[in-house]
């Protein structure tokens, strides 16, 4: 499975990621329901498919005050589909969203050259890298996700927003 094509903003305006998928058919392709639930790492979140468990993309409120700069940039990921393992153990309902991080408990650091983000709790150096959205990386260390990379591009305001003040 290839990472879902899309462009991965951050507005800036809305303290906010957000994955506009570059095509609507390859979305429902992968998750006829676009999605149904999340797992929450802070107050990011990552969008899942809830019949398959499979993690579609990330979004939510992410304040850049948090950030804390760092020279950091994955290197050596592929792509690839990443589903939640256990899932017999868990039951994924549709709008009840998963904590897997505590907000208290994530960090993030950011490289301003690179445009790099990196959400962890624990290590995230030697891991498994897998790009499972344009733009979002898996850091894994056996089946744990240890990070969560970002490389959105910025924006001040939504360019969906400006799309609509003209129509």
């Amino acid at each position: 499975m290839q990472a879902l094509e899309g462009d991965l903003i951050y507005v800036e305006h809305e303290h906010s990621v957000d994955f506009i998928p570059v095509s609507e058919s390859e979305l429902i392709e992968r998750s006829p329901t676009r999605g149904g639930t999340s797992i929450l790492l802070g107050t990011l979140q990552i969008e899942v498919d809830i019949p398959s468990a499979t993690l579609l993309y990330p979004w939510g409120q992410f304040p850049r005050g948090h950030w804390k700069k760092a020279r950091i940039e994955p290197t050596g990921f592929g792509e690839g589909g990443i589903r939640i393992a256990n899932t017999e153990d868990l039951e994924l309902k549709p709008a009840v969203s998963l904590e897997v991080w505590p907000e208290d408990e994530c960090s993030t650091l950011f490289d301003p050259t690179t445009g790099w983000l990196c959400v962890t709790t624990k290590k995230f150096e030697g891991l498994k890298l897998v790009e499972f959205a344009r733009g979002a990386v898996i850091g894994l260390d056996g089946n744990e996700m240890n990070a969560l990379w970002l490389k959105p591009h910025f924006y001040s305001t939504h360019p969906a927003a400006k799309i609509a003040a003209v129509s």
